[in-house]
C-alpha cells in the first residue's frame, strides 16, 4: 500500500469558507512508503478528516475539523491510500503550532488501518515539521488506558509529565507526554 501524507495549515488570513488550497502550506515525505498526495484546487479534505473523527469519537468529543482550520496555528497531516485516490484518508493528526512549541490535539487512525504504521509516520511527519519549523517542544494528552499509543510516543521520544485527572470525563485521566526537539 503506497501512503500519501499532506499537511493542510491554518493561514491566519483564512476564513470559513476558504479552499483546500489556501490552506495547504506542505506536502511533506516522510519515508519510502509515503508518497506526495496531489490536491486539486478545488478539493477540500476537511471532510475526510471529518469522517474519521465521526466514526472514532463520541458526538460530544468529535472535533469539527473544518472550523479547527480556521484556528491560528492548526495544521493537519493525513494519510492514505494514493492507490485509491484523493478522496481515501486513514489517518491524520491535527495540531496547534505556536512560535516555541505543538500542541498534538488530536491523532487518529481508522480502526480498519491501525498496527500498520500509520500512526507512528503521522507522528513522525510532526516531529519533522517541529524540526523544520525549530520548535522546541512537541506535546499531546492522551487517555491513560490506551497503552498502545502511550507506547507508540514513548517509542518516538515522548515522555510522561504529568496525569491529568478526569481531563476528558469524570475517571477518565490523561497523561501529559512532551518530546523536546534535539532529543532522541
Amino acid at each position: 500500500m503506497m501512503m500519501a501524507l499532506c499537511i493542510l495549515s491554518a493561514d491566519e488570513h483564512a476564513h470559513k469558507h476558504s479552499t483546500l488550497k489556501e490552506h495547504i502550506k506542505a506536502c511533506i515525505m516522510t519515508a519510502a512508503d509515503i508518497s506526495i498526495f496531489s490536491v486539486q484546487e478545488k478539493y477540500d479534505s476537511s471532510h475526510l478528516c471529518q469522517h474519521i473523527e465521526t466514526l472514532c469519537f463520541p458526538e460530544k468529543e468529535a472535533l469539527n475539523i473544518a472550523s479547527e482550520l480556521t484556528q491560528r496555528g492548526v495544521h493537519v497531516f493525513f494519510a492514505g491510500d494514493s492507490s485509491k485516490g484523493e478522496d481515501d484518508c486513514q489517518g491524520y493528526v491535527l495540531l496547534q503550532k505556536t512560535t516555541l512549541s505543538i500542541s498534538i490535539k488530536k491523532i487518529v487512525v481508522m480502526p480498519t488501518s491501525r498496527r500498520q504504521g500509520i500512526g507512528r509516520r503521522l507522528l513522525q511527519s510532526v516531529t519533522e515539521f517541529a524540526t523544520e519549523k525549530h520548535i522546541g517542544v512537541c506535546s499531546l494528552n492522551v487517555e491513560e488506558t490506551n497503552i498502545a499509543a502511550i507506547d507508540l510516543y514513548k517509542s518516538e521520544g515522548f515522555s510522561e509529565t504529568v496525569r491529568r485527572r478526569d481531563f476528558y470525563a469524570i475517571g477518565r485521566h490523561a497523561l501529559h507526554m512532551e518530546k523536546v526537539m534535539g532529543e532522541a
